[in-house]
């Protein structure tokens, strides 16, 4: 099954738990601007590539080297942004070529 969540804000705190799911994609509502895609990357990845905390005792079961999840973790969540702000669709273009944003278009909820 390919699941899909939505946030209800963009903030690390409420992408965390929905993370440890971990869903097929995540869909964050409310980005606009440039910074606020990024924000919303770094939260949902490990670093380096992100801000997310890590417990490696708590998130490791089943894995084999702390490397191998850093890196399944770091990819196996899709991150959806949704435009929805006139501001956002002032910036479309610095928004859409921000690192490690998946997307889609519909033209309705």
């Amino acid at each position: 099954m390919w699941l899909q969540l939505c946030v209800p804000w963009n903030h690390p705190v409420l992408l965390k738990p929905v993370l440890y799911m971990p869903p097929a994609g995540i869909i964050i509502p409310i980005v606009r601007s440039p910074e606020e895609a990024r924000n919303s990357v770094a939260a949902c990845r490990y670093p380096p590539e992100g801000i997310r905390g890590f417990g490696p005792i708590r998130n490791m079961y089943g894995m084999e080297s702390i490397s191998e999840y850093l890196d399944k973790a770091n990819t196996q969540s899709l991150i959806f942004i949704q435009i929805e702000h006139i501001d956002a669709v002032r910036s479309l273009d610095e928004i859409l070529a921000v690192t490690g944003l998946d997307w889609r278009a519909k033209s309705v909820d």
